[in-house]
């Protein structure tokens, strides 16, 4: 960029002594010293190196610097530097989770059994187990024979037995003014069977009287009776 701006200003000064005295121009070739290497005599028609007019004037003040030029393409990238040294290890790293369980191994072959050892002494009694469920019922064993025949009863005689009932039940009560009343009547069944029967009572006092009574089955077989208390207000 620098040679280009030099050159820029090079030119337009040549230019402008040209254009001011074209005949001093000609008389004294302009000669660059400070631009060797930038500039030539044959850039401005094949100069002099020096002008040797001695009605050459002195040199005029230099002109004002031109504008900058853009900015030229950047450069070529240079080489890559050396690796720098490795740096410091870092701090371990915490331990991984354990790994899960290998495969269980083959199964070694059974040892010989060893010898039987002595045997120990009998440990004492435990304690008596709880009894068992009670177990299920037996075949019924075969009938024994038959005892002997029993005494017979009396008999029972269920018309005779209503009579007496039907003679007890005769009813029996007290007037006011009364202390004893005695009843009696006559109880039978449809099966011909006939009782007599008869009934007293007692006054006690005020509220209570007492009673009994008794009754016969007209064949002579059998009797029954009655005997309580009574009370009223």
């Amino acid at each position: 960029m620098t040679k280009l701006t030099i050159t820029a200003v090079a030119a337009i000064s040549a230019v402008a002594l040209t254009a001011i005295s074209p005949a001093m121009a000609e008389q004294c070739p302009v000669d660059f010293p400070n631009l060797s290497g930038f500039i030539t005599s044959s850039d401005f028609g094949g100069a002099a190196a020096t002008c040797t007019d001695p009605q050459q004037g002195a040199p005029g003040a230099d002109g004002a610097a031109g504008p900058a030029g853009s900015d030229g393409a950047p450069g070529v990238d240079g080489l890559p530097g050396s690796a720098g040294a490795d740096g410091a290890a870092g701090p371990a790293g915490s331990d991984g989770a354990p790994g899960s369980d290998g495969l269980p191994g083959v199964a070694g072959a059974d040892g010989s059994d060893g010898a039987p050892g002595v045997a120990g002494a009998d440990g004492p009694a435990g304690t008596a187990g709880s009894d068992g469920a009670t177990g299920a019922d037996g075949a019924v064993g075969v009938a024994g024979p038959a005892g002997p025949q029993g005494q017979a009863g009396p008999a029972f005689n269920m018309d005779e037995a209503l009579a007496l009932s039907a003679a007890l039940s005769i009813p029996a009560w007290l007037e006011t003014d009364e202390k004893v009343r005695v009843s009696g009547g006559l109880g039978f069944t449809q099966g011909g069977e006939t009782a007599v029967g008869a009934t007293t009572v007692v006054r006690l006092n005020k509220n209570w009287a007492g009673f009994a009574g008794g009754a016969v089955s007209t064949n002579g077989g059998n009797w029954a009776g009655k005997a309580g208390v009574s009370v009223g207000w």
